[in-house]
Formats: C-alpha cells, structure tokens, sequence
C-alpha cells in the first residue's frame, strides 16, 4: 500500500514537472512591431495577426546659418533608419518666404554613394530662443514638415531641433538633429498620412 501511495505520488511530481517545462504558464514572446524597417513577423498578442509597415529615423547634421544673416542659409545632415543605417545624406536651405515672409526651409535626400535624390522634404521653422527677448532670439529653433518618396510617392513627417543656446552668438555652424516616421500600414487597412506642406 506504501509503495503504491509512494509511485502515485511520484508520477504525479513527474506530470506536474513535465507540465511546467513544457510551457505552461508561459507569456509567448513576438517582435515589436512599432519598429520595424520592413515587413515584422505576426505578433501571438495581436488577434487579427495584422503585419505594420513602421518605417522611421532620426537625422543629424549641421544648420549653417549665412554670414551676415540669422534667419536663412543651409542644412547638411545624415538620414539614417532605425537600426542605425545612414540611408542618405541631406541637404536643404532655409530662410523666409518671399511671398509672405514665412520662415520655411526645403531640403532633399540623395543616395550615400549616388547623387540620385531619394526624398523631397519641405516645412517651415520657429524660432525657440528666449535670451533676448521672446521673439528675438536665434540661437536654436523647431522645425517640421513632411518628405516624399520620390520613387514611390509614399509621404511621412518630420520635426527636430536646430542650435544650441550655449554656443556664441556669433556662430553659424549649429547641431541639427530630428526624427522622420510615415504612418504604420496594416494588412487589409492603410492610415493615411497627412499630405505635405
């Protein structure tokens, strides 16, 4: 009788055991899909197993103010992706609007090693400098705006930041630095991205 209570007690550890390591109880891991490049794997989380589209980056470089002015000149930076790869280089120029007067800036992106253009980029820039008077100041700015992809049309946004307050006035080198996303696209659904400026 011990000996059966003894075997019946064993198995059962053994079944509960086996239970355990062969994942009961476990959460299933999936990739994120808010950061993907390109087409990510269906996530177990995600009921209507929807595969995202999410491309984004981040871009950094110069804003080059002109000798003589502090409200135009031009943009140098690199477009890179989010895992790190620079996928072209920018380059623009800003400064007002001659038909309003309108702080707008225009840039476009070219290959790494081809000068084809790649993306057409427009917007408009503010200034947040405060030192010397809520409107005056120009040592660092906003900017944002939208791109274009000129093979396949597909548009995204943009904002980032220019300047530094640290630096002297005098400088006309400043960091630039922002980021750039297009709308996620779904299986079965697109949200549609708002159209550039």
């Amino acid at each position: 009788m011990r000996t059966s209570i003894f075997k019946a007690a064993r198995t059962l550890a053994a079944g509960c055991a086996l239970l355990f390591f062969a994942g009961c109880g476990e959460q299933p891991t999936s990739p994120d899909l808010s950061m993907a490049d390109g087409p990510s794997a269906t996530s177990s989380q995600n009921p209507f197993g929807e595969l995202r589209l999410c491309p984004r980056g981040t871009f950094e470089g110069l804003w080059i103010k002109d000798d003589g002015f502090e409200d135009r000149g031009h943009m140098e930076a690199a477009w890179v992706n989010s895992k790190g790869d620079t996928l072209g280089m920018l380059s623009g120029e800003f400064g007002p609007d001659p038909a309003d007067g309108s702080l707008r800036w225009r840039a476009t992106v070219s290959g790494v090693t081809l000068t084809v253009v790649l993306y057409e980029l427009s917007g408009t820039f503010v200034y947040t400098d405060l030192r010397m008077c809520p409107l005056c100041g120009t040592g660092q700015g906003e900017l944002s705006g939208s791109w274009r992809e000129v093979r396949t049309g597909r548009r995204g946004r943009l904002m980032g930041e220019w300047g530094d307050i640290f630096l002297p006035f005098a400088e006309r080198n400043m960091p630039l630095s922002g980021r750039w996303s297009v709308a996620c696209r779904r299986s079965g659904t697109v949200e549609f991205q708002e159209r550039p400026d």
